[in-house]
């Protein structure tokens, strides 16, 4: 999708939102909208759509849901549908329903190239004819693996703080740093074993200060 027509896109959900119209996405495990978890694992969140407070229950809410990567791209996890507090998966790929009622779950692995998982969610308004959209955002908090208890840093904004020609220069350097290293390391057995070998040469020499002419 262009980038204009996401923007736009993306406020008038926002409009949805504001307005609180039609049902709200619930997620028993968390409250704020924000998820810490360690790289290369595997994200598990479960979500429903609470239709209690919307009229009529016969409506069809159709829920898609994917994953905004750090270069802007985004990763479909999956679309389901839900019909009389009914759960149905019409494309699956990180998503599947726990059981017939209900809830979703979203399963997955993330890394640091993963930002946010944003949940939209839209369904056909049969008075006014017209379709509605809301939407929620989940941002991911990406944690390094080498951090210690308690996790602090955010693999994200740890690998945001450099550019690629950054990164470029700073493996450059710690390249030449190794094979600095390395090359000192290597000079310095060889004078050691060259040291060894003049000590046990100089061992093996007869001593000519005694012998009779």
């Amino acid at each position: 999708m262009d980038i204009k027509l996401r923007l736009i896109f993306m406020a008038i959900m926002s409009f949805y939102v504001q307005a609180g119209q039609g049902p709200d996405l619930y997620f028993p495990s968390f409250e704020e909208d924000e998820v810490y978890i360690l790289e290369n694992t595997y994200l598990n969140i479960t979500f429903w759509l609470n239709t209690s407070s919307s009229e009529g229950p016969s409506k069809v809410y159709r829920l898609e849901i994917e994953t905004k990567r750090s270069d802007g791209t985004y990763e479909y996890d999956g679309r389901l549908v839900s019909r009389n507090n009914k759960c149905l998966i019409t494309y699956e790929h990180a998503v599947h329903c726990t059981s017939d009622q209900g809830p979703a779950e979203l399963y997955k692995i993330v890394n640091r190239s993963h930002e946010e998982i944003t949940f939209r969610w839209s369904w056909t308004d049969v008075e006014q004819q017209i379709m509605k959209t809301r939407q929620r955002t989940v941002k991911l908090k990406i944690l390094c693996k080498q951090d210690v208890t308690p996790l602090k840093e955010n693999c994200n904004e740890k690998r945001q703080g450099l550019n690629k020609e950054q990164w470029a220069t700073v493996l450059l350097a710690e390249t030449i740093i190794c094979v600095s290293i390395f090359s000192l390391t290597l000079a310095i057995l060889k004078s050691g074993i060259w040291k060894v070998s003049a000590d046990a040469a100089s061992l093996q020499l007869p001593d000519r200060s005694d012998t009779t002419a």
